[in-house]
């Protein structure tokens, strides 16, 4: 091509060649084929193709140098493209090198002839214009009279006109004819009730101008059910946010509506529990109502019909034994509410028992500096209290365990520590009731009580044996048996022994189970007064473990008035060992008339309902009020009312 230099830059595809003379003279020649790499040049990334408009696709290389042949079998080097389909092109230099494109597949994008403000229109003042089709297409909107969104609201007659873009940049214009044919009404309503199981009233508070009339209404309760009624009832068959809406129309024909979320809220379920439910002791209940997401804010309770208590734990003081009716309504920060009503049995204390001789429990002590027990002071009134005025042999005083409802332990240590009283009148005693609260912390010879002044063996003791079992020994330490149940080692019990001497002596345990008779041998008393705690009285064995309280009567307590004592021991110490109350639930709205269960629970030995069934279950046929009572293994009963 006539250039003399060592390079040349080449912008054709062709053959070229050089000559090339060196310092001697000799010449030299060497040729080459250059060719361009075409599909770089190519643009196979077409864009959307709008409804309408004509896409041209452009190869920009000489045609002097490359010919083309596209799908359509044209040869130009560019390309119209009008409608949809696929499309691609081959490119050949004039070395015969061919280049072929991918393939572009083009779409329509149809929102230009889609998109449509709907036919002509007679609307109300207030009422609001925009597409009836391609809305969720549409990205941006250009209305005649300059505003950009996506509705506007007429309000004189005329031709209104739109242009709206989509977001692949299409364009759709459109024009409608608005006649203003009166004035739209403002849609309103309100709801009485927001608590499920109950019917939810609407009331319309929809508005329109002088001289319209309000003619229609279409509710929609949002769960698929509507009505055309002005002030509708309904009722919602489950918990949960509804959409309701409201379409009012005048006598001119227009409408107005609106939409209002409403919140169906649960009904708590009233619960409660009594904490020592024995005479002339101040309770405490303690409110177990039970209530998703929303929160109680209201209790009020009436006791036996006659006195009314507020608040979430609020105490009282029975005076009399027997049942007695505590009903709780709970109510929730929306109003919704429950009802419960128990029976409790409120139990004698042990004192209004006769013939408590002694009275011994872990809260009633004198300590020697923060933790030692110096007395035990008996709680009966007859001064019978235990003390140990030797400092080695001191038992500990633990303020609280939890595992006792938070009650102090008085703590002996299985080496030396005991206590002991030496007044009163306990000798000679021939027919009693001993009922005690204790653990055992280590397996072995666990000296726990005995019925005489120390150094005398003359009378029954009580004790832990190295076979982990509870031990009574009628006559000193001359014979003894065992209870059948074995203990747990850091587990409390209630134990009692009751005797006569004209019946076998009778033991029980409480918590571990139920122990046998102890056998038919009389029981020794001794005439010295006195008792020993923790330690055997002519002996070197001790009790390694725990004390709580002691109760002692000089007669046999019957079944009723034993189970009083233990029933008082098991509310103060053990009330989670308590059955639940009989809790039939909410009350129910049966919206089909179907049959519905009653179940009152499987805790329960016996059931009685107000229908006079004893089944654990009831099937109702009809409406009304029905309770049942619950009696459990310890003759508790609780009862439950459900509408």
């Amino acid at each position: 091509i006539g250039d003399t230099t060592q390079t040349l830059v080449v912008t054709q595809p062709g053959m070229y060649w050089v000559e090339g003379t060196d310092t001697f003279g000799y010449k030299s020649i060497d040729t080459i084929h250059v060719s361009f790499y075409v599909n770089s040049l190519i643009d196979t990334n077409l864009p959307f193709l709008c409804a309408g408009d004509t896409l041209l696709w452009d190869v920009p290389l000489d045609t002097s140098l490359y010919s083309f042949l596209w799908s359509d079998s044209s040869t130009d080097s560019t390309l119209q493209i009008y409608q949809a389909g696929t499309y691609s092109v081959v490119v050949t230099d004039t070395g015969g090198c061919a280049f072929y494109s991918d393939t572009n597949i083009v779409f329509i994008d149809s929102f230009p002839l889609t998109a449509s403000l709907g036919p002509d229109d007679s609307i109300c003042l207030g009422n609001s214009i925009g597409l009836t089709q391609g809305v969720a297409q549409a990205d941006t909107y250009l209305w005649c009279n300059g505003l950009t969104t996506p509705e506007i609201l007429p309000s004189t007659t005329g031709i209104y006109c739109l242009t709206a873009t989509d977001t692949n940049g299409c364009i759709a214009e459109d024009s409608v004819l608005i006649t203003v044919k009166g004035e739209a009404p403002t849609a309103n309503f309100s709801m009485d009730t927001t608590c499920f199981g109950e019917i939810s009233s609407f009331t319309d508070l929809s508005t329109v101008p002088f001289p319209y009339n309000i003619v229609n209404w279409t509710w929609d309760f949002g769960d698929g059910n509507s009505s055309t009624a002005t002030d509708p009832s309904h009722y919602y068959d489950s918990v949960g946010v509804y959409n309701v809406s409201l379409s009012v129309t005048t006598d001119s024909g227009c409408f107005g509506d609106t939409i209002i979320s409403i919140d169906i809220h649960p009904l708590p379920m009233a619960g409660f529990s009594p904490l020592i439910t024995y005479v002339n002791y101040e309770m405490q209940f303690i409110d177990e109502t039970s209530i998703s997401n929303d929160s109680i804010i209201s209790w009020t309770w009436v006791i036996d019909n006659l006195d009314t208590l507020y608040g979430d734990t609020p105490t009282y003081e029975f005076a009399s034994t027997g049942i007695h009716d505590v009903y709780l309504l709970a109510v929730t920060n929306f109003g919704c509410s429950d009802s419960i009503l128990q029976a409790l049995t409120i139990n004698s204390s042990p004192d209004y028992i006769n013939g408590l001789q002694f009275w011994l429990r872990s809260d009633s002590v004198e300590l020697v500096g923060s933790d030692t027990v110096s007395v035990l002071y008996d709680l009966s009134g007859n001064g019978y209290d235990a003390f140990q005025n030797g400092a080695v042999s001191r038992p500990i005083f633990r303020s609280s365990e939890p595992n006792i409802n938070n009650h102090p332990a008085i703590v002996f240590d299985g080496s030396n520590d005991y206590m002991e009283g030496d007044t009163g009148l306990l000798g000679g005693i021939t027919d009693f009731s001993f009922v005690i609260v204790c653990r055992i912390n280590q397996i072995g010879s666990n000296w726990i009580y005995g019925n005489c002044p120390n150094g005398n063996l003359a009378s029954f003791q009580f004790t832990g044996d190295i076979a982990a079992k509870f031990r009574f020994w009628p006559q000193g330490s001359s014979s003894s048996s065992f209870f059948s149940t074995s203990h747990v080692v850091n587990e409390y019990y209630i134990v009692s022994l009751v005797h006569s001497n004209d019946s076998i002596p009778q033991t029980r345990m409480k918590q571990g189970g139920f122990a046998a008779g102890s056998g038919n041998l009389d029981v020794n008393t001794h005439t010295d007064e006195g008792y020993v705690l923790g330690k055997f009285p002519a002996g070197s064995n001790y009790l390694n473990g725990e004390i709580i309280e002691v109760l002692l009567y000089d007669r046999f307590l019957d079944y009723n008035e034993l189970y009083q004592v233990e029933n008082y021991l098991r509310y103060r110490y053990f009330p989670l060992l308590y059955q639940e109350p009989v809790d039939l639930g909410p009350d129910i709205l049966v919206s089909k008339g179907c049959d519905t269960l009653l179940d009152a629970g499987d805790r329960y030995e016996d059931y009685f309902w107000n229908t006079g069934d004893t089944t654990q279950t009831l099937v109702v046929t009809q409406p009304g009020m029905y309770w049942v009572e619950g009696t459990d293994t310890f003759g508790y009963k609780s009862i439950d009312t459900i509408h």
